[in-house]
């Protein structure tokens, strides 16, 4: 009787501690849930009202090594092949239906020198570094009013490319031709993180005045709409950091917590059972 109460005793006591995996287990899953939301309020609110967050855009300014576009048509057509070289042949217009690949830009595109210099065609050198798009343009507008009464020109950063690396499904160097792209719409050319990453840190790499900046970024935080780095800028590189340990198999929610941890625990509990029924016939 004494064995019988002990083999009890001690099925008692497993199954307690069975319960209080399972149960460490759903909590450490629902509290594990919250690295996983984006754009959280660190306050309390009513979820069922709608609600406005204005960001704020850094305009870009143009660093050395930038490739502009730059077209211009005057009333010479001699002059109009030399200041707009992409549109000079059937050639070249089919390597600028490639799209973003930004290989034709950089062949016959304006580049700025290593001080921010650009040179044109007829008009000369003038220093860009420092200057928004807009303020480029009307610097090369005054300077060709100076040569041509009439034209017509058009101004745009030609190749705008960005980096994202660390724990995301498709890591890779991106190309696209929008004004604004923002940090989740980059995240998503990337196919988004994966279930390993930390949202709440990541790391966005910026050059600004010849010193490259390494940015914090919590995903998981609203506020980052009003950051000055809530927007991407050209040759940004963003590191997606993944956990300190990664879980088995990498799990990111209860039911794969379950699953994985259900064999280990049966397999003990086998052979503990296994043990004790052996002990009692001694």
């Amino acid at each position: 009787m004494k064995n019988n109460k002990q083999y009890f005793d001690l099925n008692s006591t497993i199954k307690n501690g069975v319960l209080f995996i399972l149960l460490s287990v759903l909590i450490t899953s629902c509290i594990g849930n919250k690295k996983y939301l984006y754009l959280q309020s660190k306050l309390t609110q009513d979820t069922s009202k709608i609600e406005s967050i204005k960001s704020n855009f850094v305009e870009y300014r143009l660093k050395p090594g930038d490739i502009l576009y730059i077209r211009m048509v005057t009333e010479d057509e001699k002059m109009n092949v030399v200041f707009n070289p992409l549109f000079g042949g059937n050639m070249n217009m089919q390597m600028m239906s490639q799209g973003g690949s930004g290989t034709p830009f950089y062949l016959m595109g304006y580049s700025l020198d290593t001080e921010g210099n650009l040179a044109l065609p007829y008009i000369g050198k003038m220093n860009l570094k420092g200057k928004t798009v807009e303020e480029a343009k009307t610097l090369m507008y005054n300077e060709g009013a100076k040569y041509f009464k009439n034209f017509f020109l058009q101004v745009k950063l030609a190749e705008f490319r960005f980096s994202i690396l660390g724990a995301v499904n498709r890591p890779g160097q991106f190309f696209f031709m929008v004004n604004h792209l923002n940090i989740f719409e980059a995240l998503a050319m990337a196919g988004d993180v994966n279930e390993i990453a930390m949202r709440t840190k990541l790391t966005l790499i910026r050059e600004e005045n010849g010193e490259n900046k390494l940015i914090p970024i919590d995903l998981t935080d609203k506020n980052i709409i009003k950051s000055d780095y809530y927007f991407i800028q050209p040759n940004d590189i963003l590191y997606v950091q993944p956990v300190k340990s990664r879980s088995i198999g990498n799990l990111s929610n209860f039911q794969s917590s379950i699953n994985a941890v259900l064999p280990l625990l049966s397999t003990f509990l086998l052979v503990l059972n296994t043990y004790i029924i052996l002990n009692n016939l001694k």
